[in-house]
């Protein structure tokens, strides 16, 4: 169990590391968005790769929340019979939410590995990016997206619910 701790602090490190830079990634979306709106409407000259870099910036920040999503287990689920079963059942229901999200996520990783080394080579058109950037933050964040449901199995099998909730009120 201390083990389980001593990883969950880890991770917790990665998280707000995340947190850190969605916030960023958020605000830099919303400069950029601002300004292209100033230099087309007011300048009228418009910035031709402010769109594709907005979007890639988006991009990024939906795997960014998901991640974050994943590691707190505040995804979205459909708790009507879930919250009716005993405890040992919704243990096992917890272990194998948590391993097809991760698995789900290794393929993620191995898909995106492969469209990555198609698109890398691939430039963008306005700002000449590699095509490659958003599968490389794909499969980087999936990658600590399964690492954070490993996390998450771990806890759900050497912590208890109480102690769980107890590090969670902790850490808030």
């Amino acid at each position: 169990m201390n083990f389980v701790k001593k990883a969950d602090r880890f991770f917790q490190k990665i998280l707000f590391a995340e947190k850190c830079l969605g916030a960023l990634t958020l605000f830099i979306m919303l400069c950029i968005c601002f300004f292209a709106v100033v230099m087309r409407y007011i300048f009228n000259d418009p910035w031709t790769w402010s769109e594709e870099v907005i979007l890639i910036l988006l991009v990024v920040f939906g795997f960014l929340c998901i991640s974050i999503d994943i590691y707190n287990d505040e995804h979205v689920a459909l708790t009507f019979l879930y919250n009716k079963l005993p405890a040992k059942a919704q243990t096992v229901l917890d272990i194998l939410r948590h391993a097809i999200i991760g698995g789900f996520f290794l393929l993620m990783v191995k898909y995106g590995m492969q469209i990555y080394e198609i698109k890398w080579k691939k430039p963008l058109p306005a700002t000449g990016w590699s095509q490659g950037i958003v599968y490389g933050a794909q499969i980087v964040i999936s990658v600590i997206i399964v690492f954070f449901c490993l996390m998450n199995i771990l806890k759900t099998v050497f912590l208890p619910r109480e102690n769980k909730k107890i590090i969670q009120e902790e850490d808030k």
